[in-house]
């Protein structure tokens, strides 16, 4: 996770929020696609159940290391900037619901199996398609014109 949080970290010098967003989010999806048991152990309930106490225990401050927090910040700064719709001001509410996005998308990308993809008729769109698409449809729905 190290690794993926420098590559976000990286990201932090794109002036644009928007753009710094799609950047993180590809990036990511990125970094799970190629370490697909790290990201899938990373967020199994076995160590997301011990997740608080061990970064208590271990001293870790809450925005180290953790890409949720720099999404977070990113769309707080979309805020800040009026480039979300007046109605979507919650900043926390908006992250966790693009995360989820986001999340599912390389769920789907690094777990789904075959029968499912030919139940969908998947024809095996690239990552960076698919995420491009949950992207402008969410832009169409949160971003102002």
């Amino acid at each position: 996770m190290e690794a993926l949080y420098a590559q976000l970290l990286e990201c932090l010098s794109i002036a644009d929020p928007l753009a710094k967003f799609i950047e993180m989010a590809r990036r990511n999806g990125e970094w799970a696609i190629e370490h697909p048991n790290h990201y899938l152990l990373f967020y199994h309930p076995a160590w997301t159940a011990q997740e608080d106490e061990v970064r208590a225990r271990q001293g870790i401050p809450l925005e180290r290391g953790e890409p949720l927090h720099l999404l977070y910040k990113t769309v707080e700064e979309m805020i800040a900037q009026e480039k979300i719709k007046p109605e979507y001001k919650d900043a926390a509410l908006l992250a966790k619901t693009v995360w989820a996005c986001i999340h599912g998308t390389i769920m789907l990308e690094i777990a789904m199996s075959g029968y499912d993809r030919a139940l969908i008729h998947d024809r095996d769109h690239p990552f960076e398609e698919r995420l491009m698409v949950l992207i402008n449809g969410l832009a169409s729905g949160f971003l102002r014109e």
